[in-house]
């Protein structure tokens, strides 16, 4: 009996969800493209590289679109560490097309090795634990303000968790070693490598799918491989290329004419507090939390001083540059809040096609509203000792906080704006999306490991 032929588009945490979902199936043979060329190399600390995600350009995601990545492994080797679960909302959304995510969500979670910053105890092969620069008070007071407080757990690759030693300090920037490299953040690149080199995988780098088209029970796939056009058949194609990618596919491929994207805006907030906490070796968040604001749900990551966070906030806010004349101790006051906003007051990317071209035109949220969370939280943490500086905040639009998707949910049944429980649209029989693209909504909080979460029950549902 031949093997059936999968075409997995993409490397990130869509891809890694759904192969690891796949359980080895030794029926399947996996080819994997993506738009990128693998690289695997220790660049050293990542703040003596400059490593920033701000107004700066990063290698491999400058493109003509600065929502689809050209990096391997995807966004995830930017935005992959934090890790949470999703809302209730989000969970509850599942739970009304009979689908138990928690039992994926759980799934996953041996997956992936975290370190998490914390004054509790917690049992797990798969953390490393540290304590928190937060004293207990200050938590019960975020708590009794009302905010869901949650511990935080930054997601980590296998070399950073196995190789840990605490007291091997970096030299340029004096974190612990382990936290400062560009692999200390959670990516898929180790992953995908190990699979092309046990030939687990067949892998094609430099190469895109433009489009495809689902004959009898194959799918035709037009690929662009260092700049040739080929066009390859598979069983099935596996869309797990980010929303925006996805999009353009399927445009391309005149399976849709027009989606509508949802996004969460994100707004960056410095801030002074006027409480201690101990000093910080790392520039990773400090602690998460959520509540609800006016009916939307919000969600928030927490970072105090460093001198590594100092070096990441200053293309995102001016004042950074000057705050590194001032004393030690004055800068232990300064921090900084990220506040992600519900997709329902968020901005969205409207994309359409006309004559062979993508137009790509942004709808901006309900400004109003946002104005008006922002006025809640500046009232809401000066309960907590902290001064919010909303008029130099920095605010992420029109997808810019690379938390997009769901132009294609999850319902009860596929359609042009709906997929089914398998992550099919339209008429598609063999063709599946399993990144955000299918999500019930955007998750207000990280959306890593929802992503990897519902990747993998597509994956092992459709070859259970």
């Amino acid at each position: 009996m031949n093997k059936q032929r999968i075409l997995i588009v993409g490397s990130g945490p869509s891809a890694f969800g759904f192969i690891n979902g796949l359980n080895e199936n030794k029926d399947i043979e996996i080819t994997l493209i993506d738009n990128s060329k693998v690289e695997l190399v220790d660049k050293g600390c990542q703040f003596k590289n400059e490593f920033i995600t701000g107004n700066r350009k990063v290698e491999g995601l400058e493109s003509d679109n600065p929502l689809i990545s050209n990096h391997f492994g995807g966004f995830s080797n930017f935005w992959g560490g934090t890790y949470d679960d999703p809302n209730e909302e989000i969970i509850e959304k599942f739970l009304d097309l009979d689908i138990d995510i928690k039992k994926y969500l759980e799934h996953i979670d041996n997956l992936i090795p975290r370190f998490i910053f914390t004054n509790n105890p917690v049992k797990s092969e798969n953390t490393l634990l540290f304590n928190s620069i937060l004293q207990p008070k200050t938590i019960e007071k975020f708590r009794n303000l009302g905010f869901n407080v949650k511990d935080s757990e930054i997601a980590t690759n296998h070399s950073r968790f196995n190789n840990f030693n605490k007291d091997k300090k970096c030299e340029y920037c004096g974190e612990i070693e382990s936290f400062c490299r560009e692999d200390s953040i959670w990516d898929t690149k180790q992953f995908v490598l190990n699979l092309i080199e046990e030939k687990k995988i067949k892998y094609l780098d430099d190469t895109k799918l433009i489009s495809f088209e689902e004959k009898k029970d194959l799918v035709e796939c037009k690929l662009l491989i260092k700049n040739k056009i080929n066009i390859e058949k598979f069983d099935k194609l596996i869309l797990a290329t980010g929303p925006v990618s996805t999009a353009e596919i399927l445009l391309l491929s005149k399976i849709v004419n027009r989606v509508i994207i949802k996004t969460t805006d994100l707004i960056q907030v410095p801030f002074i507090k006027f409480f201690k906490t101990s000093e910080k070796l790392h520039s990773f968040s400090d602690l998460f939390s959520s509540i609800k604001v006016f009916n939307s749900y919000t969600y928030q990551q927490h970072y105090f001083f460093s001198k590594t966070i100092l070096i990441l906030s200053k293309n995102a806010f001016r004042l950074s540059a000057a705050l590194k004349f001032m004393p030690k101790f004055l800068l232990s006051l300064v921090g900084g809040m990220f506040i992600t906003l519900d997709s329902k007051v968020s901005s969205k990317i409207v994309m359409s096609i006309s004559e062979n071209k993508i137009k790509t035109i942004h709808k901006d949220g309900e400004r109003k509203k946002r104005n008006k969370i922002l006025r809640y939280f500046f009232m809401k943490l000066l309960k907590s000792k902290i001064i919010l500086f909303l008029p130099i905040k920095k605010v992420w639009l029109r997808g810019s906080s690379y938390h997009n998707g769901s132009q294609f949910p999850l319902g009860k049944f596929a359609s042009k704006e709906t997929s089914d429980s398998l992550g099919r649209i339209s008429y598609l029989k063999n063709t599946h999306i399993v990144d955000s693209s299918v999500l019930p909504d955007v998750n207000t909080g990280p959306g890593v490991k929802l992503i990897i979460a519902n990747s993998y029950r597509i994956a092992s549902n459709l070859y259970s």
